[in-house]
């Protein structure tokens, strides 16, 4: 065990090496736990990451907490370069494989120390200051392996997201081909590589909340690969079946109080690890996890699917969610104004 945090740890285990006549390293793997393919000898390097993902909001998150994930990936990472990228053979330099996270590309709530951490990988096997090969595999859930794959409520969480599981078996085929560092003969692998982030065809396919990146432009083309083509007569039918148009033909406001209230938790459980039948309508959203970022979506969902405009303030505020849901109803439809 290395802790690849320490410079002199680092260049000390390097030095055991050379100096015991064994064969050179072929290459470094900066991950989580030991990986190993069959043929090739290789040095993975684990640092002790236990209970380093703290989620936390950034503006809440301490120094200490933001350090403990951003050390081993970066400075981790430096010192396993500076140390086993600068070999005495200088025409067989080993290949290095960091093991990232799809987190850092469409980004994860409460984890902007995680993000980064990984984007720094991403960026040091781009940058071409690395003598031989370099890879970043960005992952998500692995599929059979990995503490993700321990808890049925984070994998749900996960997918809620927008991550979508990989099997193993294909994790290692794309692990194989960073080893070989071709994708076929004669194509090169790139030095960056996603893997396990929903497509717009995979979302629709398992029916998950759309996730809070989808919405921004900047993966508007992601959404749209792996999808059928426009139906037009199923865009008809939900257009008539949407929550706007349901509203449109209640009666009264508890009606419509009582659709949007149902709308709000179905919403907020895709989000949460509850079910909307098992939210009590007279306690607040805070009581089922929303928090400020949670709240922006929530705000985005009344204003597309409702036609009302709430506050994050009042989504975070003490209100119960039939309170809120009433509030929604009676600005898009306007039952209760004016004595009706």
């Amino acid at each position: 065990m290395v802790d690849i945090c320490d410079a002199e740890a680092v260049k000390n285990a390097y030095a055991s090496i050379v100096s015991s006549g064994m064969a050179p390293v072929s290459g470094v793997v900066q991950a989580a736990g030991i990986l190993q393919v069959s043929g090739v000898r290789c040095l993975s390097v684990r640092h002790d990451i236990d209970n380093l993902i703290q989620d936390s909001l950034y503006d809440r998150m301490s120094f200490e907490d933001w350090m403990k994930v951003m050390r081993p990936k970066t400075l981790g990472s430096s010192n396993l370069v500076e140390y086993f990228g600068r070999p005495a053979d200088l025409a067989r330099p080993p290949w290095f494989i960091f093991l990232s996270s799809s987190a850092g590309i469409i980004g994860n709530r409460g984890q902007a120390n995680y993000a980064a951490a990984n984007v720094y990988l991403d960026a040091l096997a781009r940058s071409g200051k690395i003598m031989g090969r370099a890879y970043a595999l960005d992952i998500g859930p692995i599929l059979a392996a990995g503490m993700a794959t321990d808890s049925d409520e984070t994998l749900k969480i996960l997918r809620a997201s927008g991550f979508y599981g990989i099997r193993l078996d294909d994790f290692l085929k794309v692990f194989e081909r960073a080893v070989v560092g071709e994708i076929l003969p004669d194509v090169l692998m790139p030095s960056q590589v996603v893997l396990g982030v929903g497509t717009g065809g995979l979302m629709l396919q398992n029916k998950s909340a759309d996730p809070f990146w989808a919405r921004t432009a900047l993966y508007s083309y992601l959404k749209l690969l792996d999808m059928p083509p426009p139906d037009l007569s199923v865009i008809g039918s939900a257009t008539a079946n949407s929550l706007k148009s349901k509203l449109g033909a209640c009666e009264d406001l508890a009606e419509a109080t009582a659709l949007v209230c149902r709308g709000l938790k179905k919403e907020v459980s895709s989000q949460a690890t509850v079910g909307a039948d098992q939210m009590d309508e007279s306690k607040p959203l805070k009581d089922y996890g929303v928090d400020s970022l949670t709240a922006v979506q929530v705000r985005a969902w009344a204003l597309d699917k409702v036609g009302a405009s709430l506050s994050v303030f009042n989504i975070m505020s003490n209100k119960t969610i039939l309170e809120l849901s009433e509030e929604m109803a009676r600005t898009a439809t306007g039952f209760g104004k004016d004595g009706e």
